[in-house]
C-alpha cells in the first residue's frame, strides 16, 4: 500500500470505547495514526464499571468470558 499523496488523509475509525477499542486507539495514536474513537455511551469503559460502597472501597466490576 502506498502512502497518501497530496492532501489525502489516511485515518482509522474505531467503533468501541471499551478496553479493546481504547487500547487500539492508544497504540495507533502513539504510532502517529489519525484516529477517531466512537462510543455509543456517554463514557468510555465498555462493560467495565467502577463501583464503590459507603465506606469508600472502590472496585472494578468487569465481565469475564472465554474464547474457544
Amino acid at each position: 500500500m502506498e502512502a497518501p499523496k497530496g492532501d489525502a488523509v489516511l485515518g482509522c475509525l474505531i467503533v468501541d470505547g471499551g478496553i479493546s477499542g481504547s487500547a487500539l486507539a492508544h497504540n495507533l495514536n502513539k504510532s502517529g495514526a489519525n484516529i477517531i474513537l466512537a462510543e455509543a455511551c456517554d463514557y468510555l469503559d465498555g462493560n467495565a464499571k467502577s463501583k464503590h460502597n459507603k465506606e469508600g472501597f472502590i472496585w472494578e466490576d468487569v465481565p469475564n468470558s472465554f474464547v474457544t
